[in-house]
């Protein structure tokens, strides 16, 4: 199989091929976005006929677009006039930049249409997607990413009480610039170990 253009190519289709049209997309309720359109793989081994269908390819590159409905909270109307939203892929992503190309107020709601900053493959399995924006400051102690270790299934870094080191758990997310904002487990001006991965605990001598 040769294919007239790079790109993802998934096994499967949903039946919504040819009707996924933004301009009727948009005038679409919330409720509607809450159904997925369930993908229908093509069986391993099945047979197919000159013409037939063997999947779809979903062309590289190109903008992912996302259309969908928010609250507003935090700063995310200011975000809205400077035409850009603060977006991560999860909680513990660094933060991207979407930029803004429509949005309008829907009784509670805002209906919002973005150009995504990244198409990961897997989004190629469904049309259904939950964007996070990130929509102010949360309060916590900024520390280096380097500061933060994975340790028997907790993350977690390593605070200076008096004369000792101990591994401490915490909670917070990444931020810009290899930073890592605590949320929980340590207070501004606790001393800690900026590089966690060569540090252990025990007791220490300060000079």
């Amino acid at each position: 199989m040769k294919a007239f253009q790079q790109g993802y190519f998934v096994a499967g289709v949903d039946g919504q091929e040819s009707r996924w049209r933004y301009s009727e997309l948009w005038q679409e309720s919330a409720e509607f976005f809450q159904k997925p359109a369930k993908l229908r793989f093509i069986a391993d081994g099945a047979s197919a006929s000159r013409g037939g269908t063997i999947g779809k390819i979903i062309e590289q590159p190109q903008d992912l677009r996302f259309l969908g409905y928010m609250k507003l909270k935090g700063d995310a109307e200011e975000q809205i006039r400077r035409k850009k939203f603060r977006v991560r892929m999860d909680v513990d992503d660094t933060v991207s930049r979407a930029d803004i190309r429509v949005t309008q107020k829907s009784g509670e709601l805002t209906k919002i249409y973005v150009t995504m900053p990244w198409f990961p493959p897997d989004l190629v399995l469904s049309r259904n997607y939950t964007l996070t924006i990130d929509a102010g400051l949360t309060k916590g102690a900024l520390v280096p990413e380097s500061a933060i270790l994975e340790k028997n299934g907790s993350r977690g870094l390593y605070l200076v009480r008096g004369a000792r080191v101990i591994f401490t758990p915490v909670e917070g997310i990444m931020i810009e610039n290899n930073k890592f904002l605590v949320t929980n487990g340590v207070s501004v001006g606790d001393a800690i170990v900026e590089n966690a991965a060569e540090a252990r605990e025990g007791r220490i001598q300060l000079w």
